[in-house]
């Protein structure tokens, strides 16, 4: 009976782990509406944001929005778009659709939290620390 018991909490301890992290995606206004997929399955639709800048003292916090400044040319005030979704872990192939077809892939390996940028009108999709 024992063993049984046993048998049961470690099957059942493995089914509630899970081999997904989450995949933050920030856009510039071009890739609002964008379709976002993962390994070929849509996991999210690109949302329209105002950006209102940070509050946060954290100072990783503040680095992540100086390069999102730089990366797309965003100020307090302006829209841009972005997207979080839950994606597997390991090697995916992410591909974002814009509103005007306009198609970037961007092969990724997923092991924590990940961020990416994307650029409609530049053309450009990169992964950001």
């Amino acid at each position: 009976m024992r063993r049984l018991w046993l048998a049961v909490v470690l099957l059942g301890s493995a089914a509630c782990q899970t081999n997904e992290h989450s995949l933050h995606l920030s856009g510039d206004a071009g890739a609002i509406g964008a379709r976002v997929l993962v390994n070929g399955r849509e996991v999210g639709i690109m949302k329209e944001l105002t950006y209102r800048g940070s509050d946060s003292s954290d100072a990783v916090v503040r680095a992540r929005e100086a390069k999102l400044l730089e990366d797309l040319g965003i100020r307090p005030g302006q829209v841009y778009s972005a997207l979080s979704a839950k994606v597997p872990s390991g090697k995916v192939a992410l591909i974002v659709v814009s509103p005007s077809a306009t198609r970037l892939e961007l092969p990724l390996t997923v092991q924590t939290e990940t961020f990416v940028r994307v650029n409609v009108s530049k053309g450009v999709i990169v992964q950001v620390e």
